[in-house]
Formats: structure tokens, C-alpha cells, sequence
């Protein structure tokens, strides 16, 4: 979900926070997995491809240096374009202060969100109590906390919820502690502008801040790539995720149809531009039926209608396998004769 600072704004420069890079990139790294990685992966294909720009809010502090670590998926990101992922930094070096009203509030909400997604948010949070995640936290954050909240420590709430979600205490204030973030991190990124959010930050309602449902990536261009990307995240490494971004924004440019209205491009061109950068395929229940009585899946047939038999030329692999549920595996998408016979989920947001 992508989340506006109420006001106006430009549309063409994005921001997402590191909390969703991260979570990114738990899927190619350490034992844990953000459990929302795969729709946060999706997403950012959207804001990246047909964003101008996308910053991120990068915590600093003046006992480290600007260009401290960074996460890996910003390093896979902006080696092919080094202005392609723009930090936006802000301090922490002082602890801020938050009044009672407000954080019992949201106290009352973040634990209410636990008690309703125990699984989510164990698994969340055991994410981050790892060293590569608390690494890059340590370098950046001269305190624990950005806010006030050691002192809830004793709470008999606060500790009955961590105990109930198996997590150190102090992982659970940390959790509190980057959901009370969202404001500073909603006003850096401007009155307007489009801000990809990670959902642990969605568990509080912020008076300051106002949602859009749905995927709002969608309305910078006129396909969202989205739902696709995110069914191939977990087969793809991290540095297979980080090319497919920049061949995406490369082909929708080349294209021209980068600055296009939702549902304003022809069905032709959704299918080239799903063929050039190999997004997953189908095959169709007709083109099934209609290879199988050619010969094509028996592999023991070849015709000029539907081309070798067997094996598919040049990739290694035989159709048979993938009858009965249409799906194909990436390559086949760049395979010219076959692409009469395949859709792919995109085509769905074509024009006729």
C-alpha cells in the first residue's frame, strides 16, 4: 500500500522506506522472511518503473558516515544506475520526544495489530533480531530507539505481548518504535508525493497521514506490473530481482508508454513488452489442446505451424511437463515461434 502526506505534490518522484528493502531483500538473505516481501517486491516494480525518481529515507547519524553499509538491494540497484535509488537522509541523533495522548493511542492500536496478526508479526520481528538487519540499525541509530519508549519496558501489557508473541521485550519496543516513525518519514518525503510504506507501519492510524487503497503505483503508468512480479519472487535471486527492475523501466521506455493512462495501451504492445522482458507465461487451454493434437507434446512431431517438436529450441525444456497447468517457466516467453500460443497475466490491463 502506498501512503500520502496530506497536501498536494508531484507524481513522477516516489519514495519508498528501507523497512520495505529490507524486507525485499529477506528473501534472498538470512534464515527469516518479511512476510510481506513478495507484495513489497511487486510494488516496487510499479514505483521504479514509471517513477523518475525514488528516494529513500536513510537514517544518519554524526557519529557515522553518510556512506556507511548499505542494504544489498540498494547496492544490486544502483550499481546499472547510481541515481536510480536517491537517499533521503535524516537525522538520529537526539531521541524524540512523543506526548502521553498520542503514544497511549497508539500503544492501544500496535497491540490490538499484534493480537490480530501474531503470526505476521512474531515472524516480523524475528527478522529483525537479525545481525544483518540489526548491523545496519547499530551504524545509523547512536540509541536503541528513535523515541522515548525504553521506558515501557515494565509495562505488565507490554510484556504480556512480547511474551505471547515469543520475542525479547526489547524487540517488541523496537517494533513500536519504527511504527511511531512513520510520520518523520511521511513528512520527508513531502506533502504529495507517493510513499510506499511498509505494512508493520500500517498497524497505526496517523492523524497526519492519509492511505490509498489498493495498489497506487498502478496510477503512474498504465499496466502495473505488480501481481506478476510478485508470484516470481521467490524463484528469483536478489540480483536477478534488481536486473528485471531496470529491464522493465528500459523496455516501458523504449516503448514510450511510460507517461500512457491506465488501460491505454493496445494488447500488442503489453505482449511485446511481456515477451522482451520474459515475464512468466501461459499456455492457453486451446493452444494446449491444439499442440497436443499437432503432435507437439508427444515429442515425437514437428510442424511448421507450431514449430519443434519436444523440447522447446533453445531452451532445454519440454512442454509436456507444463500441459496440464499452462504454466511456463520465463524462458519460453522469449521463444518468437511459440509466443502465438501464450498470454501472459498483464494482458489483462490492455486495451482491445
Amino acid at each position: 500500500m502506498t501512503f500520502r502526506y496530506l497536501a498536494g505534490g508531484a507524481m513522477r518522484s516516489t519514495v519508498i522506506d528501507v523497512t520495505s528493502l529490507a524486507g525485499i531483500e529477506s528473501i534472498s538473505r538470512g534464515s527469516s522472511i518479511d512476510p510481506w516481501a513478495t507484495r513489497i517486491g511487486g510494488n516496487l516494480v510499479d514505483l521504479f518503473v514509471f517513477s523518475d525518481t525514488v528516494a529513500y529515507p536513510l537514517p544518519t547519524s554524526s557519529r557515522s558516515e553518510l556512506q556507511a553499509s548499505t542494504l544489498w538491494i540498494i547496492d544490486r540497484i544502483n550499481s546499472r544506475d547510481s541515481d536510480a535509488l536517491v537517499p533521503l537522509p535524516y537525522s538520529t541523533d537526539t531521541i524524540a520526544p512523543v506526548s502521553e495522548q498520542f503514544l497511549e493511542d497508539c500503544i492501544a492500536q500496535f497491540m490490538g495489530w499484534c493480537g490480530a496478526n501474531p503470526r505476521k508479526a512474531a515472524q516480523w520481528m524475528k527478522l529483525h533480531q537479525e545481525s544483518w538487519v540489526n548491523d545496519w540499525h547499530n551504524e545509523r541509530f547512536p540509541h536503541l530507539y528513535s523515541f522515548d519508549v525504553q521506558r515501557l519496558a515494565g509495562r505488565p501489557d507490554i510484556r504480556t505481548a512480547a511474551r505471547r508473541l515469543s520475542v525479547p521485550v526489547a524487540t517488541l519496543l523496537y517494533t513500536l518504535d519504527v511504527v511511531l516513525r512513520y510520520p518523520i518519514l511521511g513528512r520527508l518525503a513531502g506533502e504529495g508525493r507517493p510513499y510506499l510504506n511498509h505494512p508493520v507501519r500500517a498497524s497505526i492510524a496517523h492523524p497526519t497521514l492519509a492511505a490509498d487503497a489498493g495498489q497506487a503505483p498502478v496510477s503512474l503508468g498504465p499496466i502495473s506490473f505488480s501481481s506478476t512480479v510478485a508470484s516470481m519472487m521467490r524463484s528469483m535471486t536478489l540480483d536477478e530481482y534488481c536486473v528485471l527492475l531496470h529491464e522493465l523501466r528500459g523496455a516501458v521506455r523504449d516503448l514510450g508508454i511510460h507517461r500512457v493512462a491506465p488501460g491505454q495501451v493496445e494488447s500488442e504492445v503489453v505482449r511485446e513488452l511481456a515477451a522482451r522482458v520474459a515475464l512468466p507465461a501461459k499456455l492457453g487451454a486451446f493452444e494446449r489442446r491444439l499442440a497436443l493434437a499437432a503432435g507437439m507434446l508427444g515429442g515425437a512431431a514437428s510442424t511448421p505451424v507450431v514449430g519443434p517438436a519436444g523440447p522447446i529450441l533453445g531452451v532445454g525444456l519440454s512442454i509436456a511437463q507444463y500441459y496440464w497447468s499452462g504454466d511456463l517457466p520465463r524462458a519460453a516467453s522469449r521463444v518468437r515461434w511459440l509466443r502465438w500460443a501464450l498470454s501472459w497475466e498483464i494482458e489483462s490491463q490492455a486495451r482491445g
